[in-house]
């Protein structure tokens, strides 16, 4: 065979592999092993003077070469995953290394290939494996033949890390090699972040080891590998993953290879397995399942966020077991907060460098609390921080992690949207330097090509559109302008229509730093209070941004279009140079297509009046082409879903003040429609060049399970005919239909949510990786692409490099299949974060805000069972549960229902005969006060809206009923709704935080409550003898039963004395309980502000629930 001019001789090459048993003997073997040697094995470096094949890894700006052990890599690949030390070190990588850490250490693979493939950091494998010399081999000798090697720049440095049980370790004291204690000390000692991961990694690894073997079930005998590839052969064992319900933390199931799921019944099943884990399970036969399914933690009562990992799949688990071995574990990092338990013992001593221990809660209930050890835990208190998980022993009751990072102070909101990006992967950090070195310069103004560039570019291909009325229409306040258009006329038949996109592969070269960090992070997420780029805001705001009165690189597609039927007769694709001559906001635009653009402030002296009437009549035009569009993929079945869009308008620290709806104008509809007309024909271009390759933008059908879920529902509520949404493909139509056929706004808006979550999910892909290109939603089945966002989504920089070729522009991207189905991966996963991502941080502000002023909502009964109803309030999009299973959750749906009752437990509950889609019907009964409430499915109910919020798992959504006679006059009936809680510092204190406090602080008391019964009762009943006749007749009206003789005085007066006496013994028990507590602090504040606010709930229900004479006798009971 054939050798490479690049190999040399074979030669025998001595290998020493250690071995140590299980007795902890050690033994040494050497080993002689035939290969082959490379005479151009390249050192990766930028300061290399002589010829290397490769292109460099390390940056010229490296001075400082680090050679890490297999050991090392292995103990702390935390710190070297770090930005920091990857982006200022050279992080050399020996492959003789590498290969021990594959022997044993699999998991750690990708990590490292991740490492060393990613341009954006210093980290370079060096193949001393198959080196022409000798004397290069390991760590230590790879350091030596570096620092001659480069010999050329004096001040650089090279140096092998070894640990302190390293088989290096007699190399210490020698040129170029040292510990890893001592480098991160001297590098880097003054970094606190990457101290506390390095001494974190240190003190854990020494206890535990991160690829611990297969951990055995506690009890069980003790299986071994061959015994569990049998069980799981015959049957008996089941292997799958892990996944722990998001909202409730005692649900748990093992996700199947086949898609299947099988139900973990409770946490003591589950034993020592965590969310994300690779276990292998023991079925459960059904005799033995009759013991409760624990819930455990409840993250919220209520979501308009569908947990789509497991509950929804819940009723198809047939299959129940429990774990019996934990596979793998996937070592997730978690966002964990000190207990408040360990806070109070870590304030009681005070800072110390000695190691303590604490038990830490993680923000997401998915997790088990987890056991933390640090020398520098009192720098966490009141603070949220990143730890990763390394193991669970057997005789423990928590897992144990490390700290990777601080996040910042608990309540935050800065913090909690940290936390909310960390949890989908989307905390991007700094551009690296070398992305930063390949920014176009434009001093301190906009960027502007020079002459001599320009024309460079037209002698290339390049068209100059400068001489067209071109103009770009974006939301107020948009600096990353992607897209502009221009509408001429050509004759009377015909016109011309460009979309111009940014020209952002001009920046962003192909196998570039930027495309680098593009493809990292493949989109740019929008947040409440930001925005994080995918490029720098030197290209996303400036250089390629079409900004108005700049001359912009762009690539286009112009069409030739009939007047007559929006006939396309010719299209052209390339780079063009364009002038915009306006940057137009959506309202300026629908100002000046309504003929009102004088009435708009901001086109007053913005515009000429030719200039006016120009792009007046070419919005004209593009509407009417929008609207036929429109009305062809609407017969394709194109699926319209308008979902509301809430804005919050925020104070001065970033808190939400107010939230709105979004306003929707024809202009966005019409730039919209203009975009999907662009995309598709870019898709038809790309497709014919590149007929399997081409990245493409697919949206399958409805599956039938989900086409079921929406039928049952348009059949339970009379929705159409029952022959709709039977067949997949006539999903769009069918919607069209019902939506045509609904004439109540709130179940439309109900039937749109429905329909939305009976879709399934949009995702990039190739053109033959597809069985077809249909794009469902849009009504497209000939292909769709995305092509007009390149400054913000990564698949379109793909898209106009495969453009570009096809084309033949000069200039070849090489992407190779694997290499593309990798990025198409990356960009679906990261696209879906980004929109949970955003969805959750929208749900934030409006939970803040539901904390600080508590809404009522009328909402609709979707849905009724025996333990919970599931309402759907239209006015801000959220559909969820209220249940009623626990004692706790009874207390907090139905508190304001039977104010009178002072126990819920006396609440009963009863649901009418079970139809064909479910109880009709569902009653509450106060035992105390014999008063009723029904409620019927798809009925009309108001609930109050109110936010708690928690330390540990950030703000939850509480729905509480509300009777229909105390909210249908919102003005003169229901008192104003003020917000209990304005932050964590208002959470109740603990009953054994109240006995701690000794001193008295009686000589400053809240205002005393004098005799407010008698003053209240007098009040009222002097009104209610002036109107008893009128409430006489009111009586037949009243909605909630209530059996009482208004002819007794004695009576009424009697139950007034007593609902009153309760709410002033309330004022009164809170004021003595401020008592004990110093006047200003925190628990004395929370007392006094119950007290006042029971004194203001019992003037203002007695004032708006006895003044109005209609609800006299309904009110009495509710007291």
């Amino acid at each position: 065979m054939a050798i490479a001019p690049a190999w040399k001789e074979r030669k025998v090459i001595p290998s020493i592999r250690v071995i140590s048993s299980k007795d902890k003997a050690t033994r040494v073997f050497i080993e002689r092993v035939e290969q082959y040697t490379r005479s151009d094995i390249s050192c990766g470096s930028s300061l290399c003077l002589r010829h290397c094949r490769i292109r460099d890894a390390l940056s010229e700006d490296i001075r400082r070469y680090v050679f890490p052990t297999a050991t090392c890599v292995e103990r702390y690949i935390d710190c070297f995953e770090n930005e920091t030390i990857s982006g200022r070190h050279g992080v050399v990588l020996c492959l003789s290394e590498l290969q021990k850490i594959s022997r044993h250490a699999l998991r750690l693979v990708s990590r490292i290939r991740s490492l060393y493939r990613d341009r954006r950091r210093n980290v370079y494998v060096f193949d001393d494996v198959h080196h022409e010399e000798e004397d290069v081999k390991g760590p230590v000798a790879a350091a030596g033949w570096y620092l001659g090697h480069l010999s050329e720049h004096q001040d650089v440095s090279c140096s092998a890390l070894v640990d302190d049980d390293d088989d290096y370790g007699c190399s210490i004291g020698g040129d170029g090699c040292i510990y890893m204690y001592d480098y991160m000390k001297s590098e880097w000692g003054q970094n606190d972040e990457i101290m506390n991961l390095f001494m974190a990694a240190r003190e854990a690894r020494k206890s535990h080891d991160a690829a611990a073997s297969i951990s055995h079930r506690e009890g069980i005998r003790k299986a071994t590998h061959a015994q569990i590839e049998r069980g799981i052969q015959r049957g008996v064992y089941i292997k799958g993953t892990l996944k722990v319900d998001g909202r409730h933390s005692g649900r748990s199931y093992v996700v199947k290879d086949d898609g299947g799921l099988v139900h973990i019944m409770s946490r003591e099943d589950r034993w020592h397995a965590i969310h994300g884990d690779d276990v292998v399970v023991e079925l459960i036969p059904e005799q033995s399942t009759a013991s409760c399914i624990d819930d455990g933690d409840v993250d919220d009562t209520f979501s308009s966020l569908v947990d789509e990992d497991v509950s929804t799949h819940s009723q198809a688990v047939q299959q129940r077991g429990r774990v019996l071995h934990v596979v793998q574990r996937r070592y997730n990092d978690v966002m964990v907060a000190i207990s408040k338990q360990d806070e109070k013992a870590l304030l009681s001593l005070g800072p110390s460098d000695t190691m303590k221990s604490v038990i830490c809660v993680p923000f997401d209930h998915r997790f088990p609390k987890l056991r933390v050890k640090s020398r520098h835990l009192d720098t966490y208190i009141s603070k949220r921080f990143l730890v990763r998980i390394i193991g669970w022993d057997e005789d423990s009751s928590y897992p144990h992690a490390h700290v990777l990072k601080c996040m910042g102070p608990m309540g935050d909101l800065k913090t909690e949207t940290d936390v909310l990006l960390h949890r989908h992967g989307l905390l991007f950090g700094e551009f690296v330097q070398g992305a930063l070195h390949e920014l176009p310069s434009g001093g301190d103004t906009h960027w502007v090509p020079r002459e001599d560039e320009i024309q460079s570019e037209i002698a290339r291909g390049r068209v100059d559109l400068r001489d067209k009325f071109v103009c770009s229409i974006d939301p107020e306040g948009c600096t990353d302008v992607d897209d502009a258009m221009h509408v001429s006329c050509i004759d009377q038949d015909t016109f011309e229509l460009g979309i111009h996109i940014a020209d952002v592969t001009y920046f962003v070269k192909d196998a570039s730093y930027l495309e680098e960090e593009a493809a990292s992070r493949c989109t740019t997420v929008y947040l409440v209070d930001r925005r994080l780029d995918m490029l720098p805001s030197q290209i996303s705001e400036d250089a390629a941004s079409l900004l108005s009165g700049k001359p912009r690189f762009a690539v286009s597609v112009v069409w030739k279009i009939a007047y007559d039927g929006f006939k396309v007769l010719d299209t052209w694709y390339g780079r063009s140079i364009i002038l915009s001559r306006y940057q137009l906001e959506y309202s300026q635009a629908q100002a000046i297509l309504d003929g009102k653009s004088h009435m708009n402030d901001k086109l007053c002296g913005l515009c000429s009046k030719e200039d006016l009437e120009q792009m007046r009549q070419g919005l004209v035009i593009v509407r009417k082409l929008a609207e036929d569009r429109l009305r062809i993929r609407l017969k394709h079945g194109a699926i319209e879903l308008d979902s509301k869009e809430l804005k919050f308008e925020t104070n001065d620290t970033g808190m939400p003040q107010r939230m709105y709806e979004k306003q929707s104008l024809d202009t966005m509809k019409i730039i919209a429609e203009l975009m999907i007309m662009a995309n598709e024909a870019v898709a038809k271009k790309i497709c014919e060049s590149h007929p399997t390759s081409a990245v493409l933008r697919c949206h399958a059908y409805p599956d039938k399970d989900k086409l079921q879920n929406i039928h049952a529902f348009c059949q339970s509520f009379s929705i159409g005919n029952k022959d709709m949404f039977t067949q997949p493909h006539a999903f769009g139509k069918d919607l069209q239909y019902a939506l045509a056929s609904t004439q109540d706004p709130a179940l439309n808006s109900l039937l749109k949510v429905v329909a939305n979550m009976s879709l399934q999910q949009a995702v990039y892909t190739t053109a033959g990786a597809m069985p077809s290109r249909l794009h469902a939603g849009l009504g497209l089945s000939n292909g769709y692409t995305h092509f007009t966002s390149p400054i913000r989504r990564f698949a379109d920089i793909l898209v106009h490099q495969q453009l570009l070729e096809s084309i033949q522009w000069d200039g070849q991207y090489k992407h190779t299949a694997r290499d593309l189905e990798s990025r198409i991966n990356t960009i679906n996963q990261k696209t879906r974060a980004a929109k949970i991502c955003q969805r959750e941080c929208s749900l934030l502000y409006l939970l803040l805000l539901f904390a600080k002023e508590p809404t009522r909502f009328e909402a609709i009964v979707e849905e009724i069972e025996e333990s919970f109803i599931r309402i759907f309030i239209p006015q801000v999009d959220l559909r969820g549960i209220i249940r009623f299973d626990s004692p706790d959750r009874k207390s907090t749906a139905l508190s304001l229902l039977f104010p009178s009752s002072s126990e819920t437990e006396h609440i009963s509950i009863h649901v009418s005969d079970q139809g064909q889609y479910g109880y009709e019907s569902i009653s509450f009964q106060d035992a105390s006060s014999q008063a009723s409430f029904s409620l019927q499915r798809m009925s009309k109910l108001w609930v109050r809206v109110e936010s708690e919020i928690s330390s540990f798992h950030g703000p939850s959504l509480r729905v509480k009923i509300l009777p229909h006679e105390y909210a249908r006059n919102q003005d003169s009936v229901c008192p104003p709704l003020r917000a209990r809680m304005t932050g964590p510092s208002s959470s109740p204190p603990d009953a054994n935080e109240e006995e701690e406090e000794e001193e008295d602080y009686s000589a400053s008391t809240p205002p005393q409550i004098t005799d407010l019964t008698s003053a209240l009762v007098n009040l009222t009943i002097s009104k209610m003898n002036m109107e008893r006749e009128e409430q006489h007749r009111a009586t037949s009206s009243v909605v909630i039963n209530h059996s009482f003789s208004h002819q007794q005085k004695d009576p009424v007066r009697e139950k007034l004395e007593q609902a009153v006496s309760k709410l002033a013994e309330k004022a009164r028990m809170y004021t003595m309980r401020a008592k004990k507590f110093k006047p200003g602090s925190e628990k004395h504040t929370y007392w006094t502000e119950k007290a006042n606010t029971a004194v203001s709930n019992s003037s203002s229900i007695v004032h708006s629930l006895f003044w109005d004479s209609k609800k006299t006798y309904s009110s009495l009971h509710m007291m």
